[in-house]
């Protein structure tokens, strides 16, 4: 993992993975700590880029990202 990694950034990352694995946002809420209102205004982005996509789970989305930066084997770099 690289990058800017203070708490409430990888909490975005966590709240972003349920919403593209189509979790509720009541549920997605409670997770985050905020009321459906506060999660709608923070992430309206994510959830409006969400509307007619196929949802993916965290493992797949996770799975997906590790090859695009470490290629098929995670942990060793693309070559």
């Amino acid at each position: 993992m690289t990058g800017d990694l203070r708490p409430y950034r990888l909490r975005a990352s966590f709240v972003s993975l349920l919403l593209w694995a189509g979790e509720d946002l009541p549920y997605v809420a409670e997770q985050a700590g905020h009321s459906v209102a506060t999660l709608t205004r923070h992430y309206a982005g994510v959830i409006r880029e969400l509307r007619g996509q196929r949802r993916v789970p965290a493992e797949e989305a996770i799975r997906r990202a590790r090859a695009t930066v470490y290629g098929t084997h995670w942990g060793r770099k693309a070559q």
